[in-house]
């Protein structure tokens, strides 16, 4: 299992935090490492107010080679789906995998909430891959795939999220200079 913890720090109300981070995805892979496309699969906002949002997100990624032939070949996409409430400043999110989407478990929460003059960005959530219904493979095999891929995948997808958090920090404090605030 792969655990999600990241918190990053705002000079801005947690609204715009929210709305640039989870909802407004426009030219969200100039600032994702590793990203080189996003595409907006559907956006549907309910009776209850909670938006819906499916992405589907491209990766340039090297595969590591034990996982590489299990996977098909070197291209690293997955879809994200986010349940956005706005008058919560909250978002529970899920990714769904292409290949072994059945044995792959990815999801979490990530919340804004006031902190010293702006806000705090957190983000929890864990990434399971389970290879005991594996098929074809011996559980020796299989267990070592998971070993080098879960953790591959986590700290690829943790790296992204810090740069793209940094990012939007810093393009929020330019804004802000720029102001004079």
């Amino acid at each position: 299992m792969y655990r999600f913890n990241l918190t990053e720090t705002f000079p801005a109300p947690g609204r715009a935090v929210l709305e640039r981070s989870m909802v407004d995805f426009r030219d969200y892979e100039k600032f994702m490492p590793n990203v080189s496309r996003i595409q907006v699969l559907s956006r549907d906002t309910k009776a209850d107010g909670r938006e819906h949002i499916t992405i589907q997100v491209y990766a340039d990624a090297k595969i590591p080679a034990i996982a590489r032939s299990f996977m098909g070949n070197d291209d690293l996409n997955w879809k994200e789906s986010y349940v956005v409430d706005h008058g919560k400043l909250t978002a529970d999110w899920q990714v769904e995998t292409p290949v072994f989407t059945e044995y792959v478990d990815c999801k979490g929460t990530s919340w804004v909430e006031d902190y010293s003059g702006g806000s705090r960005l957190n983000i929890t959530g864990t990434m399971t891959i389970d290879h005991k219904g594996w098929t074809g493979l011996g559980g020796g095999i299989a267990r070592k795939v998971v070993e080098v891929i879960e953790p591959f995948i986590g700290r690829m997808v943790t790296r992204n999220l810090q740069t793209f958090f940094r990012s939007i920090k810093q393009e929020i404090e330019k804004e802000n200079r720029a102001c004079g605030k």
